[in-house]
């Protein structure tokens, strides 16, 4: 969530507000989903009223929401994901956003976009009365290599017993994903190509009936073919079916490219591409090359820092309210119960924690507040993720090459540190006679935000920190 508003607010969490997938609401006392929100419901969804999605806790607008206002709502924005946060965030205020739901095997939003079911656009709900995901996967019948199994890297990759595909899906090729009414069959999709074929099929079908790029004024499409993120998980990026799903990606974005240029034509298109994160390899397959690496568990961490201030505080109470890694959240209404002063007790459990082993270093809530945190590249990172009503009172930041689940672990590899593993990624610009260059120097995802808004004539967004590409702006048409 965090990486996806970064693309489109040109901010970091600091400007955008989100801090995570996830993080402890004080108020409700409860673990709280980034794009949650009580007031709005999931249309054609799993989730029942008051059980909602919608872009309510991003604290700054997108490009999209700032090309609406500058054309006064003739531009129009729209996302599509297979991941609703993927959407939603990219859709922002202004846009319509829609995502694939795991439980019915059909697209969906919220009804912050739409009222109700019967206010769907009418091709959406043709969609979605239509059997398409069951179809894609009956034709194909299971997900196999698309090329010569000689011709593949990572062949001797396919069967590992560290990896954590999900239920029914097994962990070597092919894969055949379970039988239709299985209530396993839509969310084991997300974990195969055919999630990125679905969402593709469904923002063809977004452009030919709501007309884009045809009606005089600039549109914008959020696409995020997020099954790449979903294999990595579960597989690892080193794996056979992270190879064969990339291979799977260039061959959609071809047929893609090819269906906008015959649509609207890509001399009327500007095409953006870029990641909303990294991901390490899976720490067992780190192992295996000599890295130390590992898998935490918060309840470990908590049980041990529980330990940690019966002994250095005297007491039997539990000073952790709750760990939404990487935050950890302390019960500050029982510390000063207790006469304990916050930062003293933040500062003695930062500590503890960057003790343990996998965890690099911890950063004190109070620390940042008064900003004396030392300045280093990572602490940097640090300062550009800090939300004060939405952080933890101490972060924890992993050693290289490990992981930490907030439950039992279901990740086989992950991301979320600040290591360049996690955040090194692509950003290209193709179209507007742009001539084709690599460059190499150091920029960030927020740096397109801004770029857009020149070349678009907005604002930039009301959080964009990042600075518009010099390249792609000195070599594109007036």
């Amino acid at each position: 969530a965090s990486g996806h508003a970064t693309l489109v607010t040109g901010g970091n969490p600091a400007q955008h507000g989100i801090i995570g997938n996830n993080w402890y609401n004080r108020a409700l006392k409860e673990r709280f989903y980034a794009l949650a929100d009580i007031d709005h419901s999931v249309l054609n969804g799993k989730h029942g009223p008051g059980v909602g999605t919608s872009p309510a806790n991003l604290t700054s607008t997108t490009i999209g929401d700032e090309l609406v206002a500058a054309t006064q709502g003739q531009s129009r924005v729209f996302s599509v994901s297979v991941k609703d946060r993927a959407a939603i965030a990219m859709g922002g205020r202004g846009g319509k956003a829609f995502w694939f739901d795991k439980g019915t095997g059909r697209f969906t939003s919220s009804t912050y976009y739409y009222a109700s079911n019967e206010t769907l656009p009418a091709w959406v709900r043709e969609w979605n009365a239509q059997p398409i995901a069951d179809g894609l996967v009956d034709a194909a019948g299971s997900w196999d290599l698309l090329k010569k199994p000689s011709s593949y890297r990572k062949l001797d990759s396919d069967q590992r017993a560290f990896e954590l595909p999900p239920k029914g899906l097994g962990n070597v090729f092919p894969h055949t994903l379970p039988p239709a009414q299985s209530p396993e069959r839509y969310s084991a999709i997300r974990y195969t190509p055919f999630g990125d074929q679905l969402t593709v099929d469904f923002a063809k079908t977004l452009i030919r009936q709501e007309g884009l790029g045809k009606q005089g004024h600039t549109d914008m499409l959020n696409l995020s073919l997020s099954c790449t993120d979903y294999i990595g998980h579960a597989f690892g990026p080193e794996s056979l079916e992270a190879e064969d799903n990339l291979l799977r990606v260039d061959q959609l974005l071809a047929e893609f490219l090819d269906f906008l240029d015959r649509h609207i034509g890509l001399e009327n298109t500007l095409v953006v591409l870029a990641a909303d994160h990294g991901v390490d390899s899976i720490p067992e397959s780190r192992e295996q090359q000599h890295h130390h690496a590992g898998a935490l568990k918060a309840k470990d961490i908590q049980a041990a820092l529980h330990t940690f201030t019966q002994q250095r505080f005297g007491t039997e109470e539990d000073l952790v309210e709750a760990i939404v890694s990487p935050y950890i959240y302390l019960n500050e209404d029982v510390i000063q119960q207790l006469g304990l002063n916050l930062q003293i007790v933040e500062e003695a459990m930062a500590a503890a924690v960057k003790s343990m082993d996998g965890i690099a270093d911890a950063v004190c809530r109070s620390h940042l507040m008064a900003g004396t945190v030392v300045d280093t590249p990572i602490m940097k990172r640090v300062v550009n993720s800090f939300v004060p009503e939405r952080f933890g009172n101490i972060m924890m930041i992993l050693s290289q090459f490990h992981l930490i689940s907030d439950g039992d672990r279901i990740k086989a590899a992950t991301h979320g540190t600040p290591y360049t593993y996690d955040t090194f990624v692509p950003i290209m610009f193709a179209g507007m006679d742009i001539p084709a260059q690599e460059i190499r120097r150091l920029v960030g995802p927020e740096d397109i935000a801004p770029t857009l808004a020149v070349l678009l004539g907005t604002l930039p967004p009301s959080g964009s920190t990042g600075t518009a590409l010099t390249e792609v702006l000195s070599t594109t048409k007036p």
